[in-house]
């Protein structure tokens, strides 16, 4: 067996990767290209598509435009949306990790989580984290008016679920977002240039420009094991 076929069999897992990662003073850790251009997006106050595979660190990277709101105003809210209750307490667990002491700004606290079984901290929070129905609700309530002024972005997780049956609420939430910047992530957009076409279509006329980001690299290792209890 010659040395580099021995070196892809059994010593994948040990060599170097090219992520094109760079240092970068805004986080603590070396981000790929990718991710830099979010960066980039939030710190312009801009919108982005961004499609890149699984747990290659969507999710990760979107803390910066939630410590972004924390920074510049103790009134800035920042509304993270997943469509599913179970990655709402999956996302809201790892804000609390990130954040877990909790600083006061004033009067509000740094997360909060509502859903419809659950709620806390969500009058005086600057990052929520909810599903697409309650925040479609928050921001037609009459009530809720100065609340709603004072959201600085959106970010939209798993928002290739807005084809699917009772998922309408990310098509209004997408038009109801026009003057706030989003940041839509998405593992499994199979056409993301057509799909980026149309949401920035939507946003064109009052919202911030809307990029496309993309990655095709996977950087988990997936291998095949049998169990055989």
């Amino acid at each position: 067996m010659s040395d580099a076929r021995f070196q892809m069999l059994y010593a994948g897992h040990l060599m170097d990767r090219n992520t094109n990662s760079m240092d970068d003073p805004r986080v603590p850790f070396k981000p790929d290209d990718w991710q830099v251009k979010v960066l980039d997006v939030i710190d312009k106050n801009e919108s982005a598509l961004i499609c890149c595979p699984t747990s290659s660190g969507k999710t990760f990277i979107s803390f910066y435009a939630m410590e972004k709101v924390l920074r510049e105003s103790d009134d800035g809210i920042l509304v993270y949306v997943a469509p599913t209750k179970a990655l709402v307490n999956q996302v809201t667990a790892e804000i609390y990790g990130r954040f877990k002491k909790n600083y006061k700004h004033g009067n509000k606290t740094t997360w909060g989580i509502y859903t419809r079984e659950y709620r806390e901290n969500h009058e005086k929070c600057q990052i929520l984290v909810t599903v697409p129905q309650i925040l479609e609700i928050l921001v037609l309530s009459p009530q809720r008016i100065s609340w709603a002024r004072n959201i600085k972005r959106i970010i939209f997780d798993e928002v290739h679920m807005i084809g699917l049956d009772g998922e309408e609420h990310y098509d209004r939430l997408l038009l109801l977002s026009k003057s706030s910047p989003i940041l839509a992530l998405s593992a499994t957009i199979g056409n993301p240039e057509t799909f980026h076409k149309w949401i920035a279509k939507s946003k064109e006329i009052h919202g911030p420009p809307m990029r496309l980001i993309k990655s095709t690299k996977r950087f988990s290792d997936l291998q095949q094991y049998v169990y055989l209890p």
